[in-house]
């Protein structure tokens, strides 16, 4: 899996949706967000690089799936682990920045990688 189609299944995977049609030129293509609305699409890249997108969008979406795949979870709970997993990618080196090493936190808790 190329480094574009995990962006792209990981934002997937939070409810976004690529609207472009093969008769439609890349350039005019658009998004849609889980919100609802509409913007021009600039690439999956731009929103990685958004940590505030990435609190917006992603945590919440893994934060359900940890709980739905641990029931006896709760919403603290799951919060507290990806946090203590996003310090730990942080502090080892793993993840290099704050954005990259969260966003690399919830590819594994959304099962996002490249063997998929």
């Amino acid at each position: 899996m190329t480094e574009q189609e995990k962006e792209e299944s990981f934002w997937k995977a939070c409810g976004f949706e690529f609207l472009h049609t093969p008769y439609t030129p890349i350039h005019t293509a658009q998004i849609k967000y889980p919100d609802g609305h509409v913007e021009q699409w600039n690439g999956w890249s731009f929103l990685i690089s958004d940590l505030n997108a990435l609190f917006k969008y992603a945590v919440p979406v893994a934060v359900k799936k940890m709980i739905e795949d641990n029931p006896d979870w709760t919403v603290k709970r799951a919060e507290t682990y990806i946090f203590q997993a996003w310090l730990i990618k942080k502090q080892f080196g793993e993840g290099g920045d704050f954005t990259s090493a969260l966003y690399s936190v919830l590819c594994e808790i959304l099962e996002v990688n490249d063997d998929n």
